[in-house]
């Protein structure tokens, strides 16, 4: 499974990076804009920050605006993922994208059927927002294990990334239905790596060791 970082900052981009799993960054306008930056240094920071992809949404309305931003930004690096919401003007513009080989991730999915839509598209990835579709009612894990049901029916070559995760204790779940990726903001990443459990473990192995490494451990543990 790939695991991302949803985040433009370039510094948690790169703490992470160096833990060795970082698959990618996915950004959106709402993130970007919260740094208050252009969003060219930020891109190009964070492309510096990581070796993967970095996921960059479009922001315009129009199906025309919108494919003259994915160029612009496929002209920054060939490591951009383009990020297309899965509106009718998105919609319309995702086949234009694949004719000029830019690879496109498909956003603000709330169903299974928009997965098939956007899979028979052939686009690289679709992005189900697991805690939006909870908020408006929509049994998002059901609708992901359908996703993953019809990507092996049809044989369907898009990536499925789980994104908008809130609570780490549904990744187990995700990761048994064989989800290609999910992303998560790095407060999720954080907790993720921690676990009470594993800390308090250590500590009281370590606190037993200590009478001991006073006198026997030698050089190999000093």
């Amino acid at each position: 499974m790939e695991i991302w970082c949803d985040s433009a900052d370039a510094h948690v981009a790169m703490s992470f990076a160096r833990e060795g799993w970082l698959a990618g960054i996915t950004t959106n306008p709402k993130i970007l804009s919260a740094q208050k930056v252009m969003a060219e240094e930020q891109i190009a920071a964070l492309l510096d920050a990581q070796q993967g992809f970095v996921a960059v949404q479009v922001s315009a309305s129009s199906t025309e605006a919108m494919l003259a931003q994915a160029k612009k930004l496929r002209g920054l690096s060939t490591r951009i993922l383009v990020k297309i919401p899965m509106t009718p003007m998105g919609i319309k513009a995702i086949p234009q994208l694949r004719e000029h080989g830019i690879p496109t991730l498909a956003t603000a999915v709330f169903g299974a059927e928009q997965f098939l839509l956007a899979a028979q598209m052939k686009v690289d990835y679709v992005a189900p927002y697991l805690y939006h579709m909870e908020q408006q009612g929509i049994p998002s894990m059901e609708e992901l294990a359908m996703m993953q049901e019809i990507k092996q029916h049809y044989r369907f070559t898009t990536k499925i990334m789980a994104a908008s995760i809130q609570d780490i204790q549904i990744i187990k779940k995700i990761a048994k239905l064989g989800i290609d990726a999910l992303t998560l903001t790095p407060a999720c990443l954080n907790r993720w790596m921690e676990n009470d459990y594993s800390i308090t473990s250590t500590k009281t192995l370590n606190e037993a060791w200590e009478p001991f490494a006073k006198d026997y451990a030698g050089e190999l543990f000093s």
